[in-house]
């Protein structure tokens, strides 16, 4: 019962690591990056087992939908500045004038937007003033036109941000810099997170812009490691799945535990397996597992956010990143209970 119990020790070993390391990166000491730690791993398991390593394909980048295919098209539908040329004192005069010009046609979602936030913030004091000057036709019309910008306002963030160049630049498969993970762009996260908080007011009617500039926020998303961690985590899906098939043509392979001498070597070998992946590879799966926790969070808060207007392509793409994203974070586990198997059948005489 004693070695039957060492052995059902470890399969808690990787709850007991995930803790050891949270405590770990909180210290600031967060495991080495790259493929390497699963490379050696493969090649240390391969050696342990007497098994060849498989070569096997890697899968493919998960490349985001183009912007072609999920912006939203937005009807333009601007107010004419010349009938509000009698009035005066409204500041939202000028954002009607700027609205009419060529150039806000060709403004970019995201300045598109700051101009509709701007409108939706002037408008009511004008349509007020309006009203006292018993202006009501261009009382109404200014209202009719609010009514239809606020409408719009869910495309309107929709593009200036899950579908901009910013966010799909997040998503773009890179290669991660040396030090990474040590290394990494914590500014995308408060970007997300602030634009999250932003948008969420927006929708309930509090028009305010950030006073640290959208664009800037945008171009903190843009240098985020979206696209590396769901590559790593693609990799580290491939790799497992390798080293699980290492231990799958061992155990076919092998005729073992017929003695009492073969249950030991096994549970020795199964300890010694354990204690390379626990040290070399377990670390960073745990890294990168709470660093795309952490990344996916804000993202999946927006989505839900604008869900009913999410356009199909934008919702295959979700899917797809998810099932990558599961793939990855749940391969390690699944080593675990592969390793477990090399002493499957084994019985003490």
């Amino acid at each position: 019962m004693g070695l039957w119990a060492d052995i059902k020790h470890t399969s808690g070993q990787f709850q007991w690591l995930h803790c050891c390391v949270t405590v770990t990166m909180l210290l600031g000491c967060q495991p080495q990056a790259a493929e390497a730690p699963f490379s050696d791993y493969l090649s240390r398991l391969s050696l342990a087992l007497s098994v060849a390593t498989p070569d096997t394909p890697p899968a493919a980048p998960l490349l985001p939908s183009t912007l072609a295919d999920i912006r939203l098209s937005i009807p333009t539908s601007n107010l004419d500045s010349l009938d509000f040329l009698s009035v005066r004192g409204c500041a939202v005069l000028t954002n009607i004038r700027k609205r009419s010009t060529g150039l806000s046609r060709q403004a970019k979602p995201s300045q598109r937007l700051l101009m509709t936030l701007e409108f939706l913030r002037l408008a009511p004091t004008c349509i007020r003033q309006l009203h006292n000057e018993n202006n009501t036709t261009l009382a109404d019309r200014l209202q009719s036109f609010t009514v239809e910008q606020r409408g719009q306002l869910p495309a309107l963030i929709f593009n200036a941000t899950l579908g901009s160049e910013e966010y799909r630049a997040f998503w773009l498969p890179k290669s991660a810099p040396g030090a990474y993970p040590r290394a990494h762009h914590s500014d995308s996260l408060a970007a997300l997170h602030a634009i999250n908080h932003h948008a969420d007011h927006w929708l309930r009617g509090d028009y305010r812009t950030p006073e640290r500039g959208f664009e800037l926020l945008l171009g903190d998303v843009a240098g985020g490691e979206g696209g590396v961690i769901l590559q790593a985590l693609s990799e580290q899906g491939d790799h497992l799945a390798d080293a699980d098939l290492l231990v799958q043509r061992h155990i076919r392979l092998e005729s073992r535990c017929r003695i009492h001498a073969s249950f030991n070597a096994s549970r020795d070998l199964t300890m010694r397996i354990l204690e390379i992946f626990n040290a070399n590879v377990a670390p960073f799966t745990v890294w990168m597992s709470e660093r795309h926790k952490a990344l996916a969070a804000p993202i999946l808060d927006l989505e839900s956010q604008l869900a009913t207007i999410l356009p199909s392509v934008y919702r295959q793409w979700i899917i797809l990143r998810k099932s990558r994203a599961a793939r990855g974070m749940s391969a390690p586990k699944k080593h675990m209970s592969q390793l477990m198997r090399l002493t499957d059948g084994c019985a003490i005489e």
